[in-house]
């Protein structure tokens, strides 16, 4: 189903966040060089020559895979990859059934209406646009309903940086790799901090074996080119800054041979410091490549340790280490890694007496599995002679600590000595142990020691008194659902259940046309229990959802079906208008037997029956009272629950003015207003004033009312 896709498309993203620009601004050609030069994208042999095929277009599956790694999801794919696809056209046996899933629990691709994904489709630029914007850390605070499809999300492409320097086609032509590679790159590279030094890695190509004026083409035919990368400050450069392995084939020789990096070092010749994933980046530093013959994949070693100890020596008085460092190679990173892996030294290998150097063999324990090597790995040469005269100096080393180191101190080779305390010595945090001849010892030597033959430095020994607390990551995965708010997810303690804040509340997880019924663990048979389940290791909870039923909500009248409504089961009813009745007012829609109405913001989970109560209009009076003349003006029977009607007016009073209708004598009364008891609405007056004039129109001064 592969073979007719032309290239095989690597995009490693544990190897490229957190990676720099090399440069701020590059052509489209240096942005897909730069993905080449990374080894996040491979080509194929074609007439002798790698072919890229740039300009031809890319299927949908492909794209989802290069977008799930590229969004650093990679881990999470083959928890995917034995769940059955919502799309119609992906079979359990696609290739991508894992990438394709997980895209759709991430929300980067949603498919088509009829509920297919067309995998073979070629993708456009507008849907590429689309998936990146989904996969971007913003996306969760964009309201998607507020966007038009497929121009408002090729702006937030463009206000993403997704777009930057590129010459974007129409929405729906087909998008070409080497588009595809670029709005990549941007992906990889938006972020823009400048507090980071500069990595140079050299190909170093000159110290290949077997380069020469007639075979120097490794560097054009295996794009060996130099490049620089930015890492933070103080930060390990990690797997994802170092380069991917490369292999180039001398074909000077009749059979010919292959040379593949051995590792990346300060120095050209080999002979400087060795770089590793967990070094630190102290300043602008530059790395050579060191080549090797033969494939380096299932390289493992470890460096032999050399001590001298006396005659006599017991094993125990070896006081060897219980760890030791081991170097691999690692072929899902393609670099050289390392770590301390617990050893167990052949005893019997060493002789007490023997006066000779002895070489003591270690089996390593915790490799990864899938190393090939034999055991023993480790081996320590201890030198012997006669070492019975004499004396030798022991310096003390902090090995971490503050304060002042004990003073050294110088003793007879061979005799047995006890070691000084710690001092004034202080490492916060921790407690002191002892001594040892390994700096990165976790156990001391055991007291009296047999004094060696040879000036040495001994090793301040700390265990740290911090208690350890493991955490487990608990994501959830919503299978399609909608949260709201957004579930985040949660570090928890091991042992501990998932914080009660945590928890996804009664209703925040919705699912059009289904029902929410419980979380459940990958490879779990039951619903996860919130109350008693201890979190134990990264977990995924997954939203377990069925088809929701289908509930009629059947309104009555009198005993009457006045309105069927459907409702889908945990959505709610709609109120409806209940008819009028003469002399009656309505009081609400009722379930049952029950005494308060219907609350219509409940979920439906059943069929039921909601029936009309009525309550029987009686009288009330209304009393209109005049508030100048103290006396009653009116008084009108209405329905009680009914406004009652404005007079057409107020009777006149002498001296007075009318104002308006008021139950309080303050502020005018609404003749809208139900009436519900017997009531007194008061006609408030104001005084009346006169003014006079003489004959020529002139106000007089004795005003009266």
């Amino acid at each position: 189903m592969r073979g007719k896709k032309l290239l095989v498309l690597l995009l490693a993203l544990v190897m490229v966040l957190g990676t720099a620009l090399p440069s701020l601004a590059l052509s489209t050609t240096e942005k897909n060089q730069w993905l080449i030069d990374k080894g996040y994208v491979k080509g194929r042999y074609d007439n002798g020559k790698i072919d890229y095929a740039f300009n031809d277009s890319i299927e949908r599956d492909e794209i989802t895979k290069m977008l799930v790694i590229a969004g650093g999801y990679e881990k999470n794919i083959d928890s995917y990859k034995n769940k059955t696809s919502i799309f119609s056209d992906v079979s359990q046996s696609h290739w991508g059934i894992g990438e394709i899933n997980l895209a759709s629990s991430l929300g980067m691709i949603i498919g088509y209406p009829d509920g297919t994904f067309k995998p073979d489709n070629f993708v456009t630029f507008a849907e590429l646009c689309t998936m990146l914007v989904r996969l971007d850390a913003r996306w969760k605070n964009v309201n998607a309903s507020n966007l038009t499809w497929p121009q408002g999300y090729i702006n937030l492409a463009e206000q993403y940086g997704i777009l930057k320097d590129v010459r974007a086609p129409l929405a729906d032509t087909n998008a070409t790799r080497g588009l595809a590679f670029e709005m990549i790159y941007n992906f990889i590279n938006k972020d823009s901090s400048a507090d980071k030094y500069t990595v140079t890695f050299d190909y170093n190509v000159r110290n290949i074996p077997g380069y020469s004026n007639s075979n120097n083409n490794y560097e054009k035919d295996y794009n060996l080119k130099t490049y620089d990368v930015k890492v933070k400050k103080d930060e390990a450069i990690g797997r994802s800054n170092m380069p991917a392995n490369k292999t180039v084939r001398d074909r000077s020789y009749s059979d010919y041979r292959d040379y593949s990096i051995k590792e990346w070092n300060t120095k050209a010749d080999g002979t400087g410091y060795r770089l590793y994933e967990d070094t630190k980046i102290k300043e602008n530093q530059k790395y050579y490549a060191i080549w090797s013959y033969g494939s380096t994949n299932y390289d493992v070693r470890v460096d032999t340790l050399k001590i001298t100890r006396p005659v006599g020596t017991s094993f125990s008085s070896l006081n060897l280490p219980s760890e030791v460092r081991v170097y691999y190679y690692d072929r899902d990173s393609r670099i050289e890694r390392s770590g301390y892996y617990r050893v167990e030294w052949r005893s019997a290998d060493y002789s007490a007496n023997a006066n000779y150097t002895q070489t003591i063999r270690g089996d390593v324990k915790g490799l990864p599995s899938y190393l090939s090597y034999s055991n023993p790995l480790a081996k320590i040469e201890v030198s012997r002679g006669d070492y019975n005269y004499g004396t030798t100096t022991v310096k003390f080393d902090k090995n971490g600590a503050t304060g002042t180191a004990p003073a050294s101190m110088t003793k007879t080779a061979g005799s047995k000595q006890y070691l000084p305390e710690k001092g004034n010595m202080v490492k916060t945090g921790y407690k002191f142990l002892g001594w040892s001849y390994f700096k990165s010892s976790t156990t001391a030597m055991s007291e009296p020691i047999t004094w060696p033959s040879t000036d040495t430095t001994l090793y301040a020994v700390w265990e740290s008194t911090t208690p350890v607390v493991t955490t487990y990551k608990v994501s959830f995965d919503l299978q399609d659902g909608v949260a709201n708010p957004a579930l985040k997810p949660v570090n928890v303690e091991k042992g501990k259940v998932i914080p009660a804040a945590s928890v996804p509340a009664e209703g925040q997880v919705k699912k059009d046309g289904y029902v929410l019924t419980g979380w459940r663990a990958a490879g779990a048979a039951t619903n996860w229990n919130f109350t008693t389940d201890k979190v134990t290791k990264d977990t995924i909870l997954v939203a377990q959802w069925r088809t929701a039923k289908t509930f009629k909500v059947t309104f009555k009248v009198d005993n009457t079906n006045y309105i069927i409504q459907d409702v889908k089961e945990g959505q709610t009813a709609n109120s409806v208008n209940a008819p009028d009745k003469k002399g009656k007012i309505f009081k609400g829609w009722f379930k049952g037997e029950e005494t308060t109405p219907y609350n219509f913001s409940t979920p439906v989970t059943a069929d039921f029956t909601l029936n009309a109560k009525y309550e029987k209009v009686g009288k009330v009076t209304v009393t209109f009272f005049s508030d100048a003349t103290n006396e009653v003006i009116d008084q009108v029977k209405v329905d009680k629950g009914k406004p009652v009607s404005k007079p057409a007016a107020a009777p006149d009073v002498v001296g007075k003015i009318f104002r308006f209708w008021s139950m309080n004598k303050t502020t005018e009364f609404d003749f809208s207003t139900p009436i519900n008891d017997n009531t007194m609405i008061y006609a408030i007056y104001d005084d009346a004033v006169t003014v006079t004039f003489d004959s020529q129109g002139v106000q007089l001064l004795n005003l009266k009312k």
